[in-house]
């Protein structure tokens, strides 16, 4: 059985990688405003589920996108398609997640100072782009 004080002490470090996360996550926002000012195409939404195919795809996570990858136009594909696709993305992530908890492989605060950490990263490449652009330090949060 696991020590409580080693249980508090994961919690404490899983409630301050949620912080972190959510803190990066606001930062991104606002990078994507920003950039979407600079060239909004990558946000529009032929490019999101260009994105979105291919991350699933890759992962060969949702054999409802597999099978019809050849039927699905890009050009033409509604909203409510797109936003399945996301939300099939979520779910595929959280699968993944929850079976690496329960079998042991990784545990909840790995997870989560996992995600802070990629979200940060998300942001620092966020902030280089800008700063790419603007020709100087941009800082995002």
């Amino acid at each position: 059985m696991a020590n409580p004080e080693d249980r508090l002490g994961d919690r404490a470090a899983i409630k301050d990688a949620i912080r972190k996360y959510h803190a990066a996550l606001h930062a991104v926002q606002t990078g994507v405003m920003y950039e979407m000012q600079i060239n909004p195409n990558p946000t529009t939404p032929k490019h999101l589920l260009t994105g979105i195919l291919g991350s699933l795809i890759e992962q060969d996570a949702l054999i409802h996108v597999l099978a019809r990858r050849d039927q699905i136009n890009i050009e033409t594909t509604d909203p409510q398609e797109v936003r399945l696709l996301v939300n099939m993305a979520f779910v595929a992530h959280a699968a993944l997640v929850t079976v690496l908890i329960n079998q042991g492989v990784i545990t909840e605060k790995d997870y989560y100072e996992a995600l802070a950490m990629m979200a940060q990263r998300e942001k620092g490449l966020y902030e280089e782009r800008l700063t790419a652009h603007y020709g100087k330090p941009v800082t995002l949060g």
